[in-house]
């Protein structure tokens, strides 16, 4: 292959991975504005997470977490004092009575959930807690207590929680800090100082969300920030400039953070968008704003969680669940930059067809003079180097 073909291809292939990603309104969970306590009503929602096949929704107003199917379909619920009822008696559970509570069934303003292949975990906020499930919703274990306190073991507020195959995270967020815990809920370390509030590196302020990819992601809300550690929980870098801002790089008191395998969403919550980073740090896009639709503009987001075709917000000061379609595109000038790449590459694999045809039709042309040296040439001239080589030696 020419070389031209060769670095067509390469760079056609870079451009690929490197498209944009679009985000358009597609659904929602929840009537824009109006809080609720029905199946598809939301009162001040504030975290979510996506698994394979269900949907997550932390309904802090109604002390629930609510499970939905990936489009926005009701499934079930843990927590909600009371549950639904039937009081007309037609046989439907219509009626839902939501309210607080301290037993292993119930909540107090829960703000996280995260679930893994076996396990449902819940930031019981109001209860200075966290709520294990098995994928039945029986309860498993919890960590901390109902009162708070500045133990390795204890919360004061926690907003969030996520989980992989070693480790629990959680974020407490009036303790300034992130604490990790073994799956048996052991405490084994944390990101930030207990009880201090700063914007160095290695202290946060009110941090409010986490995620996890090749580094552990920290929402640092009054830090204005989204900063990243290293598995041995050094600082790397962050995202946003400790101070509040509305430009592309900059965050106004981000509440959520979510990691997929090329992009960091940031819940930029006073900014009323969704900022999605490359992992370089670089913007991609925003969904909400001042420039958003109205049915895609959002109020307070609170957090994000991705798929791979959808984007799910939950729009806190709208009490609703919005449902973006993610879907991938390039701008004409990289379209335009791609055919030509393609052109090139047809090109110089044309001209090479039509040097090896005249050679095949006129052999006994110079070629030396034509094309440069033959291949008989070259390996005499490589043997003189290598006996001359060999002569210095």
């Amino acid at each position: 292959m020419p070389r031209i073909t060769r670095v067509s291809l390469v760079i056609t292939m870079w451009l690929a991975l490197t498209l944009v990603h679009a985000a358009s309104y597609g659904s929602q969970i929840g009537e824009t504005g109006r809080a609720g306590k029905g199946r598809d009503l939301l009162q001040s929602p504030t975290g979510i997470h996506a698994s394979d096949f269900d949907l997550y929704v932390a309904d802090t107003g109604n002390h629930r977490i609510v499970l939905y199917d990936l489009d926005g379909k009701y499934l079930g619920q843990i927590g909600g004092k009371g549950g639904y009822r039937d009081i007309n008696g037609n046989g439907e559970e219509d009626a839902f009575e939501s309210g607080s509570g301290t037993d292993n069934e119930h909540f107090t303003n829960p703000r996280g959930v995260y679930a893994t292949t076996d396990a449902i975990y819940v930031a019981d906020t109001g209860n200075n807690r966290i709520m294990v499930y098995d994928m039945d919703q029986n309860f498993k274990f919890q960590i901390g207590n109902l009162t708070a306190g500045i133990e390795m073991n204890e919360f004061n507020g926690p907003s969030d929680v996520f989980a992989d195959s070693s480790s629990i995270y959680v974020v407490d967020i009036n303790n300034h800090r992130v604490n990790i815990f073994d799956l048996q809920g052991k405490y084994v370390k944390q990101v930030g100082v207990t009880g201090t509030a700063s914007d160095s590196d290695n202290t946060l302020n009110m941090p409010s969300g986490v995620g996890l990819g090749d580094f552990l992601y920290i929402a640092d809300s009054k830090n204005h920030r989204v900063t990243y550690y290293d598995e041995m929980l050094e600082y790397v870098g962050q995202i946003g400039k400790n101070e509040p801002g509305t430009g592309d790089l900059a965050l106004h008191s981000p509440r959520g953070v979510f990691i997929d395998d090329d992009r960091i969403y940031v819940a930029d919550t006073r900014n009323n968008r969704i900022g999605i980073f490359f992992m370089s740090g670089d913007l991609d896009e925003h969904i909400g704003g001042s420039a958003a639709s109205e049915e895609s503009r959002l109020k307070a987001p609170s957090d994000v969680t991705v798929t791979s075709s959808r984007v799910y917000v939950v729009d806190s000061g709208n009490h609703r669940v919005v449902i973006f379609n993610q879907s991938t595109t390039v701008s004409y000038f990289t379209f335009f930059i791609i055919l030509l790449l393609i052109a090139g590459a047809i090109g110089g694999t044309i001209y090479k067809f039509q040097n090896e045809l005249e050679e095949l039709i006129f052999p006994d042309h110079d070629l030396g003079a034509k094309y440069g040296p033959t291949a008989d040439v070259i390996e005499e001239s490589e043997e003189m180097r290598q006996q001359m080589w060999d002569a210095q030696e």
